[in-house]
C-alpha cells in the first residue's frame, strides 16, 4: 500500500530548494568560481534546515548535465557562458530537484532559456493523474522546436520518491510512445533540455 505523502514536509523541501537556487543563480557572474557557487548553495540548504538531496551541480556551454565540481575545481564562469544550474532538497527523505539555467551571451531574456521556461509551462499544464507522458513530452518538443531549438533525446525528467532522486516513470523530452501514465501521489521532476545542436 502507499503511504500517504506528507506534503507539507515535501513543500518545505521545495521551498528550501528554490531558495538555494535563487541564491546560485544570483552568483552565476563572470569570474565566479563553479565550486564558490555550489557550496554556497548546499549551506543554504544546510542552513534552512534541510539536506543536499546530490550534490550541486553546474554544467556549462556544451555539458548538457551532471558537471559536480572535484574539491579545489579552479573552473570559474566566462563572460558568454551558458550555465545551468542543479540542486536539490531532501527533508525528511522527501525529494524536491530544480534546476535554472543562466545565459549570460544572449542575457536574461535568451530565446534559449525562454524556450525551455514555456516547453516547461505547457508540460505542466497538461499533468494531472491519468496524463500519457508520451503527451507531456509532446508538448516539451513541440515547444521547443517551434522557438528554433531541439530537445536534448536522451536526457530525461524522472520520478522522485522517499529517500529516491531517480526512480520511475522516466518524463520523456519527446512523445516517447513508450512513456507511462502518470498516476495519483506520484512526485516528478519535469526536465525539458534545450539545446542549439544536435
Amino acid at each position: 500500500t502507499m503511504r500517504p505523502i506528507d506534503l507539507e514536509t515535501l513543500r518545505r523541501s521545495g521551498r528550501i530548494s528554490a531558495t538555494a537556487l535563487r541564491h546560485g543563480k544570483s552568483m552565476i557572474k563572470p569570474g565566479a568560481k563553479l565550486e564558490d557557487i555550489a557550496r554556497a548553495c548546499e549551506q543554504v540548504i544546510f542552513d534552512m534546515g534541510g539536506k543536499p538531496a546530490f550534490p550541486a551541480q553546474l554544467s556549462r556551454n556544451h555539458i548538457a548535465a551532471h558537471y559536480c565540481s572535484p574539491p579545489g575545481d579552479a573552473t570559474v564562469i566566462q563572460p558568454d557562458d551558458i550555465v545551468k544550474l542543479d540542486l536539490g532538497t531532501q527533508v525528511d527523505g522527501y525529494v524536491t530537484d530544480n534546476a535554472t539555467t543562466v545565459d549570460l551571451r544572449d542575457g536574461e531574456n535568451s530565446l534559449l532559456v525562454t524556450a525551455s521556461r514555456m516547453a516547461l509551462e505547457n508540460a505542466i499544464s497538461v499533468m494531472g493523474p491519468g496524463t500519457s507522458l508520451t503527451e507531456v513530452g509532446r508538448q516539451i518538443e513541440s515547444t521547443i522546436k517551434a522557438l528554433g531549438f531541439n530537445p536534448v533525446y536522451n536526457l530525461t525528467g524522472h520520478g522522485v520518491a522517499r529517500y529516491v532522486i531517480h526512480c520511475a516513470p522516466t518524463v520523456p523530452n519527446y512523445p516517447d510512445p513508450k512513456a507511462a501514465r502518470l498516476r495519483a501521489n506520484m512526485t516528478i521532476a519535469c526536465e525539458p533540455f534545450c539545446c542549439d545542436g544536435r
